[in-house]
């Protein structure tokens, strides 16, 4: 008993210290200037953006956009823009999914 105890503590105190880690921080780019939004980006080197769907206004997408290709778990990065407050197409890297995704 003593033993499974120890190890549920020990788990329940790894998951609180990691989940923190994995949150990313969060950014709505309508309501930043383009340059704001790429130095939100490089500064946390992954981080969600909020920004309206290119094909429907007025859906709100949440995707994540990284700084360089190290946070994308050996994939590449592409260059894709999402809209600011001042320029409807700020250019962003995002992770290149993996074929046939």
């Amino acid at each position: 008993k003593d033993r499974i105890m120890k190890t549920l503590l020990l788990t329940a105190c790894a998951v609180l210290f990691v989940a923190p880690a994995l949150a990313l921080d969060q950014y709505n780019t309508r309501t930043m200037s383009c340059s704001q939004v790429q130095a939100a980006v490089q500064r946390g080197g992954q981080v969600q953006l909020r920004h309206p769907s290119p094909d429907d206004p007025s859906q709100t997408l949440y995707d994540a956009f990284v700084a360089n290709s190290s946070f994308c778990n050996a994939r590449a990065t592409k260059i894709v823009t999402v809209p600011a407050a001042d320029t409807p197409g700020c250019p962003v890297r995002q992770c290149k999914r993996h074929a046939g995704r």
